[in-house]
């Protein structure tokens, strides 16, 4: 009998390790779902009846230390670390390319339990793990302003903090400085000081970063930090210095360079020169920046964003929202341009009209007689063609003065309201239907008006007064056509 039970010992140890790791519809495990429960004392017991359950992943690629550790319960995560004991490493995997080391250093609850220190320990390659869109640990620690995690991870690899994501390529100083945590800013500085010189994709510094983010503490810090006042004159790519940034972020109808300078909005009417020679340095120029970024809470990072975070790791939303922040495209420009190309095409079709109306003033349908009077001046049609043909002219020659106005030079956009526009197309339609009618015999017409001031109000009556639908006196002898 005890032979048959220990043949039988093996084959049924076997078993019951298949029977532990059936995965049901999402490829969870027993163990994935005693952890994402709470279960801590069957947890446990399945540790120690199959070490191996903390390999295994499920279908959103999560490993149950994954899962612990957002979850925050450092019981269960101390308890399957102890898998090395058995000789067996467990996964650390987890959603988008995070490890179980970028959840720990987001949990606060963790702090203080040497999670982050053990996960180290055992695995220092997580260390420079990066995610889907390119974020070590040290971002997220960076992110979250977690001090303790940033010191650790710096003092076992320090080179990570040179590691730029993929999106934007942003440093952690960049995120740091983005999400307004001056202490994570100043251990990063204290491990690796070139941090402070690194850029992202747009050549943008860890002060454009600050301002970006809307954090006039960390601006504050930088001009206050000697090594770093340099980074106050540097421009990225499309040529804005922090303080073009700044004067976007307060005054959302600034331009770019190209179009105006953001000193001149700080300094007034100065002359170029006293630009040109002025420190933007100087607490006087930076003052009204500062104080705005300070006092408004314009930071989009708050604390209850940063709690919501840490308990949806797993979803690269927040990281992507920064990300987008610095690749999104400059609006100024893009509006400059489509107001450009607006006033452009008003001009042309401006231009148009007013030639077309000044060329039939000119040339009036008809002709002269032999004494020089018009030969249709008697008209009403033509009365009519005369009233629209010149409103349509001066309404043309107003948008047109509008375009070439010497504020329009001086790239101050005052855009033609596109009612002056249709107004002048309006009135121009009219002016050759009246032009046509005119010449047209007149026994081939129907109902010539007979007072021209008439017909003109019943043009402009007609559509907006529902009193005027039954009819309407187009001759001007009090008798009504019918609308039809």
């Amino acid at each position: 009998m005890e032979r048959g039970d220990k043949e039988r010992g093996p084959a049924d140890g076997e078993s019951q390790n298949k029977l532990l790791r059936v995965k049901n519809s999402d490829n969870d495990t027993t163990l994935h779902l005693a952890v994402r429960y709470n279960h801590d004392e069957v947890e446990i017991r399945l540790m120690e009846a199959d070490p191996q359950l903390c390999c295994f992943t499920n279908k959103a690629n999560e490993s149950p230390l994954f899962l612990a550790v957002r979850k925050g319960t450092p019981s269960i995560v101390h308890c399957i670390l102890k898998a090395y004991e058995s000789g067996v490493s467990p996964s650390f995997q987890g959603t988008n390319g995070l490890t179980a080391l970028h959840a720990a250093v987001t949990q606060e609850q963790l702090k203080d339990k040497d999670v982050v220190e053990i996960l180290v320990s055992k695995n220092r390659d997580l260390i420079k793990e990066v995610d889907a869109i390119g974020w070590t640990p040290l971002h997220y620690a960076a992110f979250t302003g977690n001090v303790e995690a940033t010191q650790l991870l710096m003092e076992s690899d320090s080179s990570a903090s040179y590691i730029m994501d993929l999106s934007s390529k942003m440093s952690a100083l960049h995120v740091a400085a983005y999400a307004g945590h001056t202490k994570v800013m100043e251990e990063l500085i204290r491990y690796q000081p070139d941090t402070c010189d690194l850029v992202n994709s747009k050549g943008q510094t860890v002060l454009h970063s600050a301002i970006l983010g809307g954090q006039g503490k960390v601006v504050k810090y930088i001009l206050r930090t000697p090594k770093l006042t340099g980074l106050i004159n540097e421009a990225d790519e499309d040529g804005n210095t922090p303080l073009h940034i700044a004067v976007k972020v307060v005054d959302k109808d600034a331009v770019h360079k190209k179009f105006s300078k953001a000193i001149d909005i700080f300094l007034g009417q100065n002359s170029e020169e006293q630009v040109r020679n002025t420190d933007l340095r100087q607490p006087s120029v930076c003052t009204t920046l500062i104080d705005h970024l300070a006092n408004t809470n314009k930071g989009t990072i708050n604390s209850t964003v940063l709690h919501q975070f840490g308990s949806c790791v797993g979803d690269p939303f927040l990281q992507q929202k920064i990300s987008n922040d610095f690749n999104k495209p400059n609006t100024s420009a893009i509006e400059h341009e489509r107001q450009k190309s607006l006033s452009n095409f008003n001009l042309v079709v401006t231009t148009l009209i007013a030639t077309v109306t000044f060329t039939a003033a000119i040339t009036p349908p008809g002709g002269f007689k032999s004494d020089g009077k018009l030969v249709l001046s008697d008209d009403p049609f033509f009365q009519v063609f005369q009233i629209f043909n010149l409103g349509s002219f001066m309404i043309a020659m107003v948008a047109i003065c509008n375009e070439s106005t010497l504020t329009r030079l001086l790239s101050i956009q005052i855009t033609t309201p596109a009612v002056l526009v249709q107004y002048s197309i309006g009135s121009l339609l009219v002016a050759f239907w009246s032009a046509t009618m005119a010449v047209t015999p007149k026994h081939q017409r129907k109902g010539p008006p007979k007072n021209p001031i008439a017909f003109i109000l019943s043009i402009i009556v007609t559509p907006a007064s529902p009193e005027a639908k039954p009819g309407v006196d187009l001759q001007g002898d009090g008798k009504q056509i019918k609308s039809v």
